[in-house]
């Protein structure tokens, strides 16, 4: 697994426990190409800004609550289309069920019209769209990072008190 050098995405693509994560700042955000500037909306619209089976992984990252709930079937849809067989998708998202998430969650601007989703309505939402469950889990119970505190944390992960979860889809 190769991340951003950026603390968070490397964080995150541990968290994907697919293998050991070097980092490179070659990957961190940057211009996008066509894709620049294009809201989601129009480049969901255009057939031909992803193809198809596009991409071997598929990760949205804290953006289901953002997206009104009519239109999260169909984003969820457009995620299965876009994925090559045999490739993931990983939804992460805050957990409603933990009462600190909840308060910033609450008090936060940025999410002022979004809706935090329970870890099994993204289960279903991929699973309508066809996709297959391998892995559902709660994460980030302790803001600390040390390797040794993140294994202590996968022995939680059925806990629904963790900060965020996360669900692995495969097609």
């Amino acid at each position: 697994v190769v991340s951003s050098d950026l603390l968070r995405a490397r964080e995150t693509a541990e968290l994907l426990e697919a293998g050991p994560v070097e980092t490179d700042a070659r990957w961190r955000e940057s211009a996008m190409g066509d894709w620049t500037g294009r809201s989601a909306a129009e480049l969901f619209a255009d057939p031909n800004a992803m193809p198809p089976g596009a991409f071997d992984l598929v990760l949205v990252a804290n953006v289901m609550h953002h997206i009104p709930v009519p239109e999260r079937a169909s984003a969820m849809a457009m995620c299965a289309r876009l994925l090559a067989p045999g490739g993931s998708v990983f939804v992460f998202e805050h957990n409603p069920f933990n009462p600190v998430t909840r308060r910033v969650f609450d008090r936060c601007p940025f999410d002022r019209d979004a809706s935090m989703l329970r870890r099994k309505q993204v289960i279903d939402l991929g699973s309508a769209a066809g996709l297959r469950l391998t892995r559902a889990a709660y994460t980030l119970f302790l803001p600390v990072s040390k390797l040794s505190w993140l294994r202590a944390q996968r022995l939680l992960s059925w806990l629904p008190m963790g900060a965020q979860y996360y669900v692995q889809f495969a097609k």
